[in-house]
């Protein structure tokens, strides 16, 4: 698993912190997907659902299943999206190799 790449962060506006938190995870993961299409389906009715599937796919992987997507898909599906960016932000946090 590649961390070099991933920086330390708090919370951003989310649809800045979605946007690097799952490049930051493709990158890591290695996926090889872009960042910024991912953002224009999170807006997309019905769409947002797949959106909020793959990224808690991709938190899964890179935390070699400590979060299973299933339980982070049913935080996505109730109003507490930001309690799957903080739990992907506090991983990429712990894995980053950059100083405080």
């Amino acid at each position: 698993m590649k961390t070099d790449h991933i920086k330390r962060r708090g919370v951003w506006p989310q649809i800045a912190l979605f946007f690097v938190t799952v490049r930051e995870l493709h990158i890591a993961n290695d996926t090889g997907l872009d960042a910024g299409v991912w953002v224009l389906f999170l807006y997309l009715p019905i769409v947002n659902w797949f959106v909020g599937w793959h990224y808690a796919g991709e938190v899964e992987k890179f935390t070699d299943g400590r979060y299973p997507r299933v339980v982070l898909m049913l935080i996505w599906i109730l109003p507490f999206v930001p309690v799957v960016y903080y739990i992907a932000q506090k991983e990429l946090n712990n894995a980053s190799t950059a100083p405080e």
